[in-house]
């Protein structure tokens, strides 16, 4: 969302003459839609980054405790 609000900025940045109230509203709106729509995606972030973190860290500790266990055997 950010990439396309940046290229409508883009196209419009292009219009000869200065800025005038159209533009700004457009640009406006976009800020608004982006951080209103960045709300639920750092949430969704969120959650995931710490699933992911407790998979890694279950992986890890598996991985240790099999090495342990072949390594007692081995003795």
């Amino acid at each position: 969302m950010p990439v396309a609000s940046f290229g409508i900025g883009q196209i419009l940045a292009r219009r000869p003459g200065p800025p005038n109230l159209d533009t700004t509203r457009v640009l406006l709106a976009l800020a608004i839609a982006v951080c209103v729509l960045a709300l639920p995606l750092y949430s969704a972030f969120r959650y995931f980054a710490a699933q992911f973190a407790l998979a890694v860290y279950r992986d890890f500790y598996t991985l240790i405790r099999a090495r342990e266990t072949v390594g007692a055997g081995r003795r």
